[in-house]
């Protein structure tokens, strides 16, 4: 993966995310790992599909709308809440 100032960093994965990956792979040889069900083809966006679970599900911080970066936020502090290493 690609880090900010272009730096290369590897991340590496837990059995349960392998898990889901390869789930989501199913028996295809080739392509994107996650497909949209509805169309068979990529997802150029993740964002719209958020925004919209937000406004439908009517989630709100401080009077306004959660936005998809705030996941970020929220991974960071269960992860730090569990002990897990943030460096």
């Amino acid at each position: 993966m690609i880090i900010k100032g272009g730096r290369h960093e590897i991340f590496p994965l837990g059995n349960a995310a392998v898990d889901v990956i390869k789930r989501n792979i199913g028996t295809r040889k080739e392509g994107y790992v996650v497909v949209s069900p509805r169309t068979g083809t990529r997802f150029v966006s993740i964002h719209k599909s958020f925004n919209l679970a937000v406004r439908k599900l009517g989630l709100t911080a401080n009077g306004t709308n959660y936005r998809f970066h705030d996941l970020r936020h929220v991974l960071l502090y269960l992860a730090s809440r569990e002990g897990v290493s943030l460096m």
